[in-house]
């Protein structure tokens, strides 16, 4: 899993910066029923293709049908979408951006559009603007639970914790088994300095995703913040045994190992 972190040893704590909205991975496993869009089909058929490739990670292919999709149907908002959503996991954020504003204008009340919309800002470091696409997305869809933990995560890059906090807690309380907001909450906590609570939410984590690396990696960096190296090193471990190939948990345990050793 491809994880943006800082060195919990060096910084005030480590982060998962992108990758709650900004990770790559995607399956490579296609649906053998999905074939080229060829000549005579409708943009609803295109449509249809393009978000199967979308789905499956064939990106380019993806992009191949939306554009056609739109070309046939030049005011389909949902092409759009899709086109944007195939360029923002590309990292081409620009065309992605430009076709989630067409989608906008064709569909001003279009949530998904606006939340992608601030996805892409957010990727690319425009915090405030994300945050104010997020901020439409919840007014749009109240129940929502992704859209609050989108905007928590922006606040929190911001380092506007209390209010990071407020929205996250907000979509565990629209998802109680959201694993992916307590972990992003743990994260706040700890870059807020206060790790007990940042603890507190790795483990809640890990109770709904036993098996999830990126928990263990933090609550490593929770421990050793709190000088317990015994800890961090158990959990540096845990992460490594989930996921051998992450080098960044590696230098993590090799660390926390000679810093057990001067302490």
């Amino acid at each position: 899993m491809s994880k943006t972190k800082q060195n919990c040893l060096l910084s005030a704590f480590c982060t998962i910066l992108f990758y709650i909205l900004c990770s790559g991975i995607v399956s490579v496993i296609f649906l053998h029923s999905v074939g080229q869009g060829g000549e005579g089909g409708d943009a609803s058929s295109y449509l249809a293709k393009g978000n199967a490739y979308l789905d499956h990670g064939e990106l380019d292919l993806a992009i191949s049908e939306f554009q056609e999709a739109v070309r046939l149907k030049p005011d389909d908002a949902k092409a759009h979408l899709g086109m944007g959503r195939a360029y923002l996991r590309k990292n081409q954020y620009d065309p992605a951006i430009e076709q989630f504003k067409e989608a906008l204008r064709l569909k001003p009340d279009f949530a998904e559009a606006y939340g992608n919309l601030g996805n892409a800002y957010y990727c690319t470091g425009q915090y405030d603007e994300a945050i104010n696409q997020y901020k439409k997305t919840v007014e749009l869809k109240p129940d929502y639970a992704k859209a609050y933990l989108d905007l928590g995560t922006a606040y929190g890059q911001k380092g506007q914790y209390d209010q990071a906090t407020e929205q996250i807690k907000r979509a565990v309380e629209l998802k109680p088994d959201y694993a992916k907001a307590y972990l992003t909450l743990g994260w706040v906590y700890g870059s807020d300095g206060q790790y007990d609570l940042a603890i507190e939410q790795f483990e809640k984590a890990l109770s709904l995703e036993p098996g999830n690396a990126m928990a263990y990696y933090n609550l490593a960096c929770a421990y050793s913040q709190k000088g317990q190296y015994d800890e961090a090193i158990k959990n540096a471990k845990r992460s490594l045994e989930i996921d051998p190939e992450d080098k960044e948990a590696r230098d993590l345990l090799t660390r926390l190992e000679k810093r057990k050793k001067l302490w």
